[in-house]
């Protein structure tokens, strides 16, 4: 019986990961993402929002966090827009490192625990961007 499958790539800020694979690790390397994918896994995305996303967020509810650890499990799936701050998420797959621009797809069901470097204020929804 095989694992799953695993792939790297290394892409421009802002490109669509491999069709059926879900993010795992995300590594700033000067303009350029370092991505980790795994097939099938229900982890974590991070991407750059389109101007149009950027616009939609901004009606969105927002929150706000001083630096912190905490645990959280997500009972449905959450989408947001960091506007300021930096965290470092943590799951039983590994962690993903996001902060402001980024948009971050969080699936329900997840159970991680947030770390707060930088004081965050984002713009969140549960329902899918479109």
């Amino acid at each position: 019986m095989s694992g799953p499958a695993f792939v790297e790539a290394s892409v421009e800020e802002g490109s669509d990961p491999p069709n059926s694979f879900i993010l795992l690790k995300n590594k700033r390397v000067g303009k350029r993402q370092r991505l980790i994918f795994q097939e099938g896994a229900v982890e974590i995305e991070v991407r750059k929002p389109t101007e149009e996303e950027k616009k939609l967020f901004e009606t969105y509810p927002t929150w706000e966090c001083e630096p912190s650890e905490f645990p959280w499990t997500y009972g449905e799936t959450e989408i947001c827009l960091m506007v300021e701050g930096q965290v470092t998420v943590t799951t039983d797959e590994g962690e993903v490192s996001f902060g402001a621009g980024d948009l971050v797809r969080f699936p329900a069901g997840l159970s991680c625990t947030w770390k707060v470097t930088e004081r965050v204020r984002k713009h969140y929804t549960f329902k899918e961007a479109s």
